[in-house]
């Protein structure tokens, strides 16, 4: 009896000494909070007060009205906040509620993961000078959806921030949204991004940036027109960019600003631009296949480094694209230029490199006699 005494202590004292374990936020409740402009018609009138009383899965429903607020910040885990295009009880409001910041600030600043913004009109009235984000996204798995913006520097910006700047958030849904009279629709700086059946509009610097490494994305059934530039694609990989309309716009596909690789460009639609795709040297492993090229001053420009060395030559493919400066007979040629060696000059405190060009020529060697109805599919 004596000799269990000890083994018994012991195991009292380690169970008192137990240190609990470090959970995660748990999502314990769907409770729907109501917001509405006019007082006594909701719980609350603000959305910043939901949210200082809402719990991680609560849903925030905002009624029609004009909301005159900035710098919401989500911190809670899976919540939404979803617009409801209706009164709630008194007043005249009608149509999806408008949120609108005055002072050219970010509207939504999401850091939680799992969280939802749905169904709103968010205004930043002109100018235009103050670098803001209408919404900003630090958190994973977040879902941008069947909004309007107009104006902002960025309407949707996904990335890390001043504190974590190296942060890059994963899985962000970026769907149904309408962007207009931006300069940047949306910024993606994290992989598995989700850019889909979105309507972009003047958007003064690009209609979409990939940047940062925003690997393994999708980039698919939007429409861009009147914009500098509509897809901006740089230092990124493996990443699908299909069935989007661009027209009228500077540049329909950027490539190769910085590195980007193993990419794919399937059945989109370039018309009346200056170029339909334009890739630069960091741009490898690059497949250009079954697009329509129509009105375009030029429909492929590109920039080819060391085209010989290591087979990099059959880095890039084009095939069954649809040109409309097709003769009908034999491949499509695709002219641009290519670095064949690089000249090293050295001076006393640095050295710089002359590169020597030539031109440089690819073949479709199967070009589409008709166009594909790509803006049928979406």
């Amino acid at each position: 009896m004596k000799k269990w005494l000890p083994i018994g202590i012991i195991l009292l004292f380690v169970g008192t000494c137990t240190i609990p374990s470090v959970t995660s936020e748990q999502i314990r409740g769907k409770t729907v909070i109501t917001v509405d402009d006019e007082p006594g018609d909701a719980d609350y009138t603000s959305i910043k007060e939901a949210l200082n009383h809402s719990v991680p899965g609560d849903t925030i429903e905002v009624y029609s009205g004009t909301y005159y607020e900035d710098r919401i910040t989500v911190y809670k885990r899976g919540i939404t906040i979803k617009g409801i295009a209706q009164e709630l009880a008194g007043g005249n409001d009608t149509g999806r509620p408008i949120m609108n910041t005055t002072l050219h600030k970010n509207i939504f600043n999401v850091r939680s993961d799992d969280v939802t913004i749905t169904n709103f009109v968010m205004i930043d009235p002109p100018p235009h000078n103050v670098i803001n984000e209408l919404i900003r996204v630090w958190g994973d798995n977040s879902t941008v959806s069947n909004n309007d913006f107009y104006g902002g520097f960025t309407a949707i910006y996904v990335g890390g921030d001043e504190y974590y700047p190296d942060h890059h958030p994963v899985e962000t849904h970026i769907i149904e949204n309408t962007i207009n009279h931006t300069r940047t629709g949306v910024y993606l700086g994290g992989p598995e991004g989700n850019i889909s059946y979105n309507r972009f509009h003047e958007c003064i610097y690009r209609a979409i940036r990939i940047w940062d490494g925003s690997n393994t994305s999708i980039i698919t059934h939007n429409i861009m027109s009147n914009c500098s530039t509509g897809i901006e694609y740089a230092n990124g990989s493996d990443t699908i960019i299909s069935y989007n309309v661009i027209t009228l716009c500077w540049t329909g596909i950027e490539l190769g600003v910085h590195p980007a690789e193993n990419i794919s460009v399937l059945l989109n639609e370039f018309s009346t631009c200056s170029r339909g795709i334009s890739m630069g040297i960091e741009s490898d492993m690059v497949q250009v296949q079954q697009n329509n090229f129509m009105n375009n001053t030029k429909d492929i420009r590109f920039v080819q480094l060391y085209p010989l060395k290591y087979n990099v030559f059959f880095h890039r493919v084009f095939d069954g694209n649809y040109y409309d400066s097709w003769q009908g007979t034999g491949p499509h040629r695709i002219w641009g230029a290519a670095v064949i060696f690089v000249i090293p000059i050295f001076l006393p405190e640095f050295f710089i490199s002359i590169p020597i060009w030539i031109p440089w020529v690819y073949r479709d060697l199967n070009p589409a006699q008709e166009p594909y109805d790509i803006s049928g599919m979406i």
